[in-house]
């Protein structure tokens, strides 16, 4: 996550000039104290918060998750992949589907390259008689690359379609493959959605352990089946899942690519606006059900006009149990991957309600893993709610004690009543059993970058994490939260003037901020440093020469709890630079955010 507050200078210099101290005006962005108090004082005047009456909570057909050989069994799967035609973007070469990553595809706006495919279910032995696929000699798919940044990887994730006409298999036409070439464990993702599968307030999907065969038969293809390692295959969110998992097949369904409840003009536009940009439009949200845009426009335009009291808001718009128990369960695994991204948003036709379904769940369960290679992740902010603030939503939601309490509820429901430790522990077992074989023999073996050793270390360490996620949420609640700092301007009389969005504190205590300059990363050359500010912004006589500097600023509330802006940098062999904004002076005089490392 990562986006720049503008600041208006004018507004700026309603600041009082003076030395390098502070001023008495402030420059307030979205989450203003103003806000901040109309959202607490209401609460007592609200007198049920709950979702209308006819409004049922959101259940999925868990009958789906009846095949318990998807937890233990390994699939093995054949591709033969073909050059097509280029009608539908399969006339390229295997090399070529292989070499781009997703942002290619972004940037130029064009689809991804894909391959046609002869997909064959069978055993080690090749394809068998009854499974799918058994006797084809003619494409009966296309495939092409999955992910965002996964998609930078040497093991790459695939997208298999079954052509239309040619099938499903196990009731889905699509198949996404996903190799989670930086997970060391490669279990992760499918562990959580497992555990999910028992929760009735929550949607999962179904996940298997796949070996997959690919033989190329483009040009400069070996023409012969490759190993290609183990995959885990996913159950692709869209309508015939919705379908399938009993839900509504006609309903708005889109995927978060970056999506933070803003408004987003003029990219968030009717489709039958002559602005719209359906380009434009998925950069944040991807399409993947019926689009009814005008009612997701309504939902935010509501979120955001503060004028309207946040219950209204979710009693019309939201189901409380879907969000408090979505949220629990990705706090508790320390999915550090979702909150902008990594979801999707559901509602049935007919209906203003909005659900929220999990997806993608590869960044759970890494802390310990990240300490033992001295990597800093998941950590300040990223950690308990404070995680989500920085969507519109749950900024005014969690604001509201009783919001709060139904996610407290929420978190101690999952981990007393579906986080059993014993029970984890015999899913991780079978896991175990399943994935350290592949990881020792090549394809995977040659970019496994752990040890056996450390795959025990690592899969014995998850039930305290999980633990240690839960005592991190009680003590987050704790915690002022986070906010954006803006990048620092120079005023008219030359003087400098760093600026950033206001923290909030759930008890209502004041807030002070620390605003530290220097110019390297672990801030030990400090250039400017004030401490004590009393709002959101500092003016100061220091004159930076054209170079690379880095900001800093922590808010503190009365009871000694601090936190971090939200802005980071990240540093190759180091991590996350939490609280950490980086930016360059220019010749000119003018300044420029640098963008992370990695």
């Amino acid at each position: 996550m990562k986006r720049i507050r503008a600041v208006s200078l004018l507004l700026a210099l309603t600041l009082t000039l003076g030395g390098c101290g502070v001023g008495a005006g402030g420059v307030a962005d979205d989450t203003t104290a103003d806000h901040a108090k109309t959202e607490t004082e209401r609460v007592g005047d609200v007198a049920d918060i709950a979702p209308e009456p006819d409004a049922a909570p959101l259940r999925e057909d868990k009958s789906i998750y009846s095949d318990t050989s998807e937890l233990s069994e390994v699939v093995t799967m054949y591709l033969t992949v073909r050059e097509g035609n280029a009608e539908d973007s399969t006339n390229h070469t295997w090399t070529e589907v292989n070499t781009y990553d997703t942002y290619y595809y972004s940037e130029n706006k064009i689809d991804r390259y894909a391959c046609e495919a002869i997909l064959q279910v069978g055993d080690e032995n090749g394809p068998v008689e009854g499974e799918f696929g058994y006797g084809e000699t003619v494409p009966n798919a296309t495939v092409c690359v999955r992910g965002q940044t996964s998609s930078r990887n040497t093991q790459k994730n695939y997208k298999v379609r079954i052509k239309d006409g040619k099938g499903t298999y196990k009731d889905m036409q699509t198949i996404p493959l996903n190799k989670y070439a930086t997970d060391s464990l490669r279990y992760r993702n499918k562990l959580a959605f497992d555990l999910m599968q028992s929760v009735p307030q929550m949607t999962s999907i179904r996940t298997q352990f796949v070996h997959l065969y690919v033989k190329d038969e483009t040009r400069g293809g070996s023409g012969v089946f490759e190993d290609y390692g183990l995959y885990t295959r996913l159950e692709q969110i869209n309508k015939t899942y919705l379908e399938n998992h009993g839900l509504d097949k006609k309903g708005s369904l889109y995927k978060f690519v970056f999506f933070e409840f803003e408004t987003y003009e003029p990219v968030m536009l009717a489709e039958d606006d002559p602005r719209y940009d359906e380009w434009a439009f998925q950069e944040y949200l991807k399409i993947k059900g019926d689009t009814h845009n005008e009612k997701l426009r309504n939902m935010i335009a509501a979120v955001n006009d503060w004028t309207i009291p946040i219950e209204q808001v979710v009693s019309q718009y939201f189901d409380v149990e879907n969000i408090s128990y979505f949220l629990a369960f990705h706090i508790l695994i320390g999915n550090v991957d979702v909150g902008a991204r990594n979801e999707y948003l559901y509602s049935p036709l007919n209906s203003d309600k909005w659900y929220f379904l999990s997806w993608d769940c590869d960044g759970c369960l890494r802390s310990t893993e990240n300490k033992a290679n001295n990597r800093v992740d998941g950590q300040s902010w990223e950690r308990g709610l404070t995680h989500f603030t920085n969507l519109v939503l749950f900024n005014r939601m969690f604001r509201v004690k009783e919001y709060r309490d139904a996610l407290i509820s929420a978190v101690n429901d999952l981990r007393d009543n579906y986080f059993d430790p014993q029970m984890i522990n015999e899913h991780i077992d079978i896991y175990k059993d399943i994935v350290i074989q592949y990881l020792q023999k090549e394809p995977d073996s040659l970019y496994w970058s752990s040890s056996q050793e450390l795959f025990e270390y690592y899969s014995d360490s998850i039930n305290a994490e999980i633990e240690e996620n839960y005592q991190y949420f009680l003590y987050s609640l704790n915690l002022p939260w986070p906010f954006f700092a803006w990048l620092p301007e120079k005023t008219p009389d030359g003087r400098l003037y760093i600026g950033w969005g206001n923290s909030y504190d759930l008890d209502l205590e004041d807030i002070t901020y620390k605003c530290i300059i220097a110019d390297d990363t672990a801030f030990q050359n400090v250039l400017f440093e004030q401490d004590g500010i009393r709002i959101p912004g500092v003016y100061c006589d220091l004159q930076l020469s054209p170079g690379r500097y880095y900001l800093r600023v922590v808010a503190t509330n009365e009871s000694g709890y601090s936190q971090d802006c939200f802005d980071y940098y990240t540093e190759s062999g180091y991590g996350k630079r939490y609280g950490c904004m980086a930016f360059e002076v220019l010749d000119d005089g003018t300044f420029k955010q640098i963008a992370n490392a990695e």
